[in-house]
């Protein structure tokens, strides 16, 4: 079982067994951020059992998950960071807190890793105004 919580530890941490969490800054939601950047419902977590799904439901805002803005929806996983507004969530593991992915220690070996490409395309016509449509464009680099 997962939790999220706020990196910065400004609020307690919150189990992710709901259905459907909230976040946003109204009041009402689950997960409140208070900030001007987040709209009243900025996002949803679908917990079905271990599969947690993030859906942005924001449309004129993005989501990042890892510094990858979120389009519609993606899965997450124990230590992946969401970005809402200015504030960083933090889905942890508490059975494998100690086991938090670590920087590979082998700095002398190539490692080919994905990247995905920063360029977003932001719509200024109706019906689409202000909504953020990401180009799946997918190189590999080495490090």
């Amino acid at each position: 079982m997962l939790k999220i919580q706020f990196k910065d530890r400004r609020k307690p941490a919150m189990w992710l067994v709901d259905s459907s969490i909230r976040i946003g800054s109204d009041p009402k939601c689950d997960l409140q951020i208070d900030e001007a950047s987040v709209d009243p419902v900025h996002c949803e977590l679908l917990v079905d059992q271990d599969v947690i799904t993030l859906t942005c439901l924001s449309k004129k805002r993005s989501v990042f998950v890892n510094e990858i803005p979120v389009v519609s929806s993606q899965t997450l996983k124990a230590w992946d960071i969401i970005r809402v507004g200015a504030s960083d969530l933090e889905v942890i593991d508490p059975l494998s807190q100690d086991k938090r992915p670590a920087a590979n220690s082998e700095s002398n070996k190539t490692i080919i890793r994905p990247a995905v490409s920063d360029w977003m395309l932001k719509a200024n016509t109706v019906p689409f105004v202000g909504q953020f449509f990401s180009y799946q464009f997918r190189f590999y680099y080495r490090t």
